[in-house]
């Protein structure tokens, strides 16, 4: 589980890191990221029904990017919010 200060937790930060944020787009996630005045990342992981119809297999991608965002946040030494969004093509490594 990640630390608390890395989690970016209330919806406020959410939407405006997706509003006013910079859009990165892979085959398997989207992230959008805005810089702040922190000390570190955070983040906020979103999988909606569409990823996957079960709620195990939206909680086991979310824990899996979590724990993949947990070994690497200590690279990133500059403040930033981001928003990790799953798409549908990011269930096919979970199972």
């Amino acid at each position: 589980m990640l630390p608390k200060q890395f989690r970016l937790r209330s919806s406020v930060d959410i939407l405006r890191c997706i509003a006013k944020g910079k859009k990165f787009v892979t085959p398997f996630f989207v992230m959008n990221a805005i810089e702040t005045k922190n000390q570190h990342m955070r983040a906020a992981f979103i999988v909606s029904n569409k990823v996957g119809k079960r709620a195990s297999t939206r909680n086991l991608l979310k824990r899996r990017m979590r724990e993949v965002l947990r070994n690497e946040i200590k690279a990133v030494t500059f403040g930033v919010d981001a928003v990790i969004s799953a798409r549908t093509s990011a269930v096919q490594y979970v199972s």
